[in-house]
């Protein structure tokens, strides 16, 4: 696209009307980008049932947004939506027939590894840009490998959660084939795990607030889910919203929310779920070890989110 500015870039950092990568071209085209990786699509029919269906599903309310927006219109010519697997978007036969043709679907391991190859093809001399390149196709080709695998895996374990949890930290492994190998890995299915819970957590809250909310450093998640020994990890979402910055935190007391202000009084943090042990996701508790099941995870997530909307309610109010 001939003139072309993305958002987010290195100097505004913040996503456009929550859309994770925008495109704009100075013929007022636009091409709007989904990464779903683990996230669920964040459509709200229960909320607007008799509403514009622009409204209700994610992909036509980005559209709308773009196309409608009072200050600056562009022509949306094309939708990415980006999967690990290429899976269509939820409630797709429901969303306005102006949209559907918009939507393309791409897939993470084959498209934007051909994508990247391709560009590699492009840019014939030695340069930092080309290095940088091959070292990313590098990068992603691990992780997505690790993701697969752990996803696999995952399934196993959330089937057989009990079966599970004695084969990892109680050493039940009679009649386990290859049980060394599995217990190895599994350290890719805590990594997956939480990372998975992080990621919808932020969507959880993204789309309840309205508002951007910062990514954890996957270096931290890795730091939690590979520690030998007494190695820990403070891990946070943070969000601006009404000009206050709001958190939601895992540490040493298991999970907390709170408001970031110098000299904190009682009032400006909440411990959560005290009778339960979350603290530094240790997958020996059971509490962590059982949000390898989505329902037990989503549940989580439903109830921090409960919390944080009534907390950040109340420091409206005050």
């Amino acid at each position: 696209m001939e003139g072309a500015t993305v958002n987010p870039n290195e100097v505004d950092r913040g996503e456009k009307h929550n859309i994770d990568i925008l495109i704009r071209n100075n013929k007022d085209q636009a091409i709007i980008i989904e990464n779903k990786i683990f996230a669920n699509d964040s459509n709200k029919p229960e909320s607007f049932e008799l509403a514009d269906p622009f409204l209700r599903y994610q992909l036509p309310r980005y559209y709308r947004k773009i196309a409608s927006h009072e200050n600056k219109r562009n022509e949306v010519v094309a939708i990415v939506y980006l999967t690990i697997n290429g899976k269509p978007p939820e409630d797709f036969d429901k969303f306005p027939e102006e949209v559907k043709p918009l939507i393309h679907r791409k897939e993470h391991l084959s498209d934007i590894q051909n994508w990247l190859t391709a560009c590699l093809e492009l840019l014939k001399q030695d340069s930092d840009l080309k290095k940088a390149i091959q070292q990313y196709i590098q990068a992603r080709r691990e992780f997505l490998n690790d993701v697969h695998l752990a996803i696999d895996l995952r399934k196993v374990f959330a089937k057989y959660l009990g079966e599970g949890y004695k084969f990892i930290y109680e050493n039940d492994i009679d009649f386990v084939e290859n049980a060394a190998v599995l217990q190895n890995e599994f350290i890719h299915v805590k990594w997956h795990v939480v990372h998975e819970f992080y990621s919808l957590l932020k969507d959880k809250i993204k789309n309840t607030f309205g508002v951007g909310v910062a990514d954890i450093d996957n270096e931290k998640i890795t730091a939690l889910t590979h520690r030998t020994g007494k190695t820990v990890t403070v891990t946070a979402l943070t969000f601006d919203y009404n000009s206050q910055t709001f958190y939601v935190c895992n540490d040493k007391q298991g999970f907390s929310i709170g408001v970031n202000r110098d000299n904190k009084q009682n009032d400006d943090f909440k411990f959560l779920f005290r009778d339960k042990n979350y603290a530094f996701f240790d997958f020996k508790q059971i509490e962590v070890y059982n949000l390898i099941e989505s329902a037990h995870r989503d549940d989580l997530i439903n109830d921090i989110v409960s919390e944080l909307v009534e907390f950040v309610s109340g420091k409206q109010d005050g």
